[in-house]
């Protein structure tokens, strides 16, 4: 159970300015799962000329959407001035200290940085007051969360733990190296933390276009920092393991009776899992750092501009303390495609067509020197995040998603 405010703000949507929303369902995913909140620059005059971010732009945070009769609306400019006294340099800078040689947060940096941020109150205009500070003094609303996802020029996220926050920060200070130049990443402006609120932080950035395809983005992740290529961390790999192994014997102990399961054959599900465990570990293969939650959500793509990765904190744990790569290219490619079919057969795409785009993916990731990707490392990736996807749709007790985790984990089987 995820902690929330007393303020119920992951159940609300922030919106900034009076125009229009746009809407984007490739982001719903993250939007509701990450407590994102997204905002789109516009002009009063002309879309197509660009304004200073404060003069006008609007917002969405949209979590879970509101009945179509609740419409909550909170007065606007910020009331309380902010100091946002600690640049956010200072921030990033203390955060890269946070990094350990297996990829874990410090607590001791974690903690002096979370003594330095800002604390808001825990409560709605708290949170509306110092987001509007961020974006320059812009008119915050409250209002209902509108249904597709959305898309835009600034994210404001909030965490339900801040060490998650720590995170995000030590990941966007790796990010922003020079040596990246085929996408791009939320540029962060402020941070805080939530009074009584068990934990919680918030995150204010500012999205910047995108550049290239996600293929070639994916490439220069995994191959162009100091390092990339040398032998996979032993730690990093065996925690992928335990993963994996955890999430199957939840399947095994759990859920081996519902219906639709009961029909697999666990002990030979079981006997593959470790097989490709064994062999993942007799397997070199290099390190890079990763994504962590590559999934067509955590992507901002424009036709023409290209790709902004967002929601990056699990980017940390691919990271030795000198923010040289320790994780495995195999799990970025490996749940990037699982959730890529999964979009476009919600989208009702046909197979042969999402075949052929996956190929495309491939090809474009190959193409431009991509990592050289182990075979079994990508299927003991593609079992653990089918197993935690199996998972999910039993809780949910939908037939229908559990009779599509169980095909796509019998293709990843062979």
């Amino acid at each position: 159970m995820e902690t929330q405010c007393s303020c119920d703000i992951f159940d609300q949507q922030l919106a900034v300015g009076e125009h229009p929303l746009e809407t984007n369902s490739s982001a719903l995913s993250s939007i509701r799962y990450a407590k994102t909140t997204c905002m789109t620059q516009t002009s009063t005059n002309n879309r197509n000329t660009r304004k200073d971010f404060s003069e006008t732009c609007s917002a969405v945070m949209q979590i879970e959407s509101l009945s179509e009769n609740d419409q909550i609306k909170y007065g606007a400019q910020p009331e309380h001035k902010y100091s946002i006294s600690h640049k956010i340099d200072v921030l990033l800078t203390m955060a890269t200290a946070c990094r350990t040689e297996d990829g874990n947060v410090d607590a001791v940096g974690m903690n002096s940085l979370l003594d330095t941020i800002e604390e808001i109150d825990n409560t709605n205009d708290a949170l509306i007051n110092f987001v509007g500070v961020a974006l320059g003094n812009a008119k915050i609303d409250l209002i209902e969360a509108p249904k597709g996802g959305a898309r835009g020029r600034s994210v404001s996220k909030v965490f339900s733990r801040s060490e998650e926050l720590v995170r995000e920060l030590s990941s966007l200070a790796r990010l922003r190296s020079p040596e990246f130049t085929h996408f791009t990443i939320p540029a962060p402006l402020a941070a805080a933390k939530i009074k009584d609120a068990n934990d919680t932080a918030v995150l204010v950035s500012k999205i910047d276009d995108g550049s290239s395809r996600d293929g070639r983005a994916f490439a220069q992740l995994h191959t162009r920092p100091d390092n990339s290529g040398d032998s996979l961390s032993n730690n990093y790999l065996s925690v992928q393991i335990d993963r994996a192994r955890h999430l199957a014997s939840v399947i095994a102990k759990t859920y081996v009776n519902y219906p639709d399961i009961i029909q697999l054959d666990m002990d030979e599900v079981l006997r593959q899992l470790e097989q490709v465990i064994e062999e993942c570990r007799c397997d070199r293969s290099v390190s890079a750092i990763v994504h962590g939650d590559a999934h067509p959500g955590n992507l901002f793509w424009d036709f023409s501009k290209g790709v902004t990765f967002i929601d990056t904190p699990s980017l940390h744990y691919s990271m030795d303390s000198k923010g040289n790569p320790i994780g495995a290219p195999e799990d970025d490619v490996a749940n990037f495609e699982r959730r890529f079919v999964h979009y476009c057969r919600q989208a009702s795409i046909e197979e042969n067509e999402i075949e052929s785009l996956r190929n495309a993916f491939e090809q474009e990731y190959h193409n431009c020197n991509g990592a050289t990707l182990s075979k079994k490392k990508l299927k003991l990736f593609g079992l653990r995040y089918v197993f935690g996807d199996l998972i999910q749709a039993c809780k949910r007790d939908c037939s229908k998603d559990i009779r599509a985790a169980i095909d796509s984990l019998k293709q990843v089987l062979g």
